[in-house]
């Protein structure tokens, strides 16, 4: 099966159709990873498609919890996982991706460009750092992938969400796990809205997201 052709059916499998542009500027997106990533380690896969079911596909599955015109904030954004893929397909979603490498911004700031994203905005930061020029309080969603302990991403990430915001996690396999390991000592603070379990299209690669707001 031909890359296109694998985006193409795997989006499909989560209800997303991509047109030729889309298909276009993720095909795009996949070269100059590939070519970045000689020199920067963007990602420690190489094969074309397990690049695409396991970056891009991967940070679709989160789509059907995002409306049109929310803001979202990509904590630790790296390669730019979930956020570009994310505003590759919903150009209403206003992107925030939050990186504290300075030569991973530039690959963002230079793919961000190359790909037309007028509603991405590339910052570079720490998410705990007060200094980071981030807005408190506005974001309808704040999302990380796959880093860090789940408390001290609720911890950092909690102060960017607008009163009705959510934090989204996108976890591996053990993501049931992590969320049991904690869930007692979050119950006070937070409510568990959904969690779900799926297996990526075209591979047996698992992946555990879990959507959480807050208890004000």
């Amino acid at each position: 099966m031909k890359d296109s052709e694998h985006l193409r059916d795997s989006a499909l499998k989560l209800g997303i159709d991509l047109d030729n542009t889309r298909i276009k500027k993720f095909l795009f997106y996949l070269e100059v990873l590939k070519k970045w990533n000689k020199k920067l380690n963007l990602t420690s896969l190489e094969d074309n498609q397990e690049i695409i079911t396991k970056h891009f596909i991967d940070s679709l599955t989160i789509i059907s919890y995002l409306f049109d015109n929310c803001r979202m904030l990509d904590l630790g954004s790296g390669a730019g996982f979930p956020g570009i893929p994310i505003s590759i397909v919903k150009g209403s979603v206003y992107v925030t991706l939050l990186e504290s490498r300075e030569k991973r911004t530039y690959f963002l700031n230079h793919i961000v460009r190359q790909l037309e994203l007028l509603n991405v905005s590339v910052v570079r930061g720490r998410a705990e750092d007060r200094g980071n020029k981030i807005e408190r309080g506005v974001f309808d969603f704040v999302i990380c992938r796959a880093f860090g302990k789940i408390e001290n991403i609720i911890d950092s990430g909690k102060e960017y969400l607008n009163r009705s915001g959510k934090i989204i996690l996108m976890r591996g396999s053990r993501g049931l796990e992590e969320l049991e390991e904690c869930r007692s000592r979050l119950s006070d603070e937070i409510n568990i809205e959904d969690e779900c379990p799926t297996v990526l299209p075209n591979s047996d690669y698992k992946r555990f997201n879990i959507l959480i707001s807050l208890k004000r």
